[in-house]
């Protein structure tokens, strides 16, 4: 049998091989105990002892233990977090926000009793090097060690029902032009020129020994045999590219499909004439993108390039471009791209087409028609209106009365 088994009916009770009950914590880290029993009568009304210690321990936290912020904050970590029914992501998010608010000493070790709800958005405020959308989480954060405070009867209910939340300005999101999207792909293939590394060889190198060259340009033996070859062959450098990097910019630009959709995504998905596209955010996520000119071509090369491709095989070669694409932006001269940015890309490349909107976010898994694609791209749309106006042509004849 597997060394654990887990025994229905009874939250956190599990058989060990060796005949005994154990019960799984949570607190203050995930680990079992030993019940001291191989009976299950005897188990379960261990977990009960236990239960009930537990809560009587909770009892001894109260407002006369607990003064400072930062008490609260250990508190909730110890024995409040572990039962919030979020996703372990979110928690995680949670720890490093109060990891954030317990450095900023004015507020942490402040006693709670003098604290108001203008004083914690001042002081979470001053924090350096945060965004308001992360100043947020930090509210978020600070409001959850005091729901668990409250509902333990450590302070009073309603003293901190006016904690704000700071305002967060839509991003303006600033998409190359067709020359700086080649410039991209080009600095993402290549990332830097490898000869501006290298040491080169003196003018006069002809005229000294290896060892003496080793000593004057302060490298290997082999280094040095290196250059002198690549002198005679005229070969100066070569460009060591990192093609995958550019396919999945590349792939996500031209399918405007979600990181996580294209992180799932495998060969099997990949048809003909289509994509199948997994989305699991809503219903209406799981979709299917046609395979146009530009995209198959695409896929060719990236299958070409790996060679054989299985079908169990993703089609992503790198799952995170974030960091190359910064980089990349940096080198090309515009503000840098996200992720998510090269969605919209795809969106307003496809209206500046003339997709007509509903066709446009059925690509883009939404599920409201085009209602919101509309708002979000409605500029695009009144520019292209406008190009696309110097197109129209009428009778040329003129008719006289």
């Amino acid at each position: 049998m597997n060394k654990w088994k887990k025994i229905t009916g009874v939250k956190g009770l599990y058989k060990n091989a060796n005949g005994k009950y154990y019960v799984r914590l949570t607190k203050p880290k995930d680990t079992f105990r030993s019940l001291r029993t191989e009976t299950l009568r005897e188990a379960k009304q261990a977990i009960r002892n236990l239960k009930e210690s537990y809560d009587s321990g909770l009892e001894v936290i109260n407002s006369e233990n607990l003064k400072s912020l930062n008490e609260f904050i250990q508190a909730f970590l110890d024995h409040g977090l572990n039962d919030l029914k979020i996703s372990k992501k979110t928690k995680g998010g949670i720890r490093q926000s109060l990891l954030s608010i317990r450095k900023v000493e004015a507020l942490s070790l402040s006693n709670i009793k003098t604290l108001t709800p203008n004083k914690i958005n001042r002081r979470i405020d001053c924090i350096p090097k945060l965004s308001n959308a992360s100043k947020n989480y930090c509210v978020y954060a600070i409001k959850k060690v005091i729901e668990f405070a409250e509902q333990n009867n450590l302070i009073k209910e309603g003293n901190f029902v006016g904690i704000k939340s700071f305002r967060v300005s839509p991003r303006k999101i600033e998409l190359p032009s067709d020359q700086q999207f080649r410039q991209l792909v080009e600095c993402l293939k290549f990332p830097e020129e490898r000869d501006d590394k290298k040491v080169q060889l003196p003018e006069s190198w002809e005229e000294l020994s290896i060892q003496e060259l080793e000593c004057k340009m302060n490298v290997s033996k082999s280094t040095v045999k290196r250059r002198i070859e690549e002198v005679k062959s005229g070969i100066y450098y070569q460009r060591k590219g990192r093609p995958e990097i550019a396919y999945s910019f590349l792939f996500l630009c031209y399918t405007g499909m979600r990181v996580g959709e294209a992180r799932k995504l495998t060969w099997e998905d990949v048809q003909d004439d289509r994509i199948i596209i997994r989305g699991t955010k809503s219903f209406s996520s799981f979709r299917y993108l046609p395979i146009y000119p530009q995209l198959k071509d695409l896929l060719n090369s990236i299958s070409r390039f790996r060679g054989t491709v299985l079908e169990t095989d993703k089609v992503l070669g790198r799952y995170r471009i974030d960091k190359a694409l910064r980089r990349a932006c940096m080198k090309v001269g515009i503000p840098y791209l996200r992720h998510h940015d090269l969605r919209h890309y795809f969106a307003t490349k496809a209206v500046q087409s003339g997709v007509d909107m509903p066709t446009i976010a059925k690509w883009l898994g939404h599920a409201d028609g085009g209602v919101l694609a509309m708002k979000v791209y409605s500029n695009v749309m009144n520019e292209h209106s406008i190009n696309q106006s110097a197109k129209l042509k009428f009778g040329t004849t003129d008719h006289h009365s």
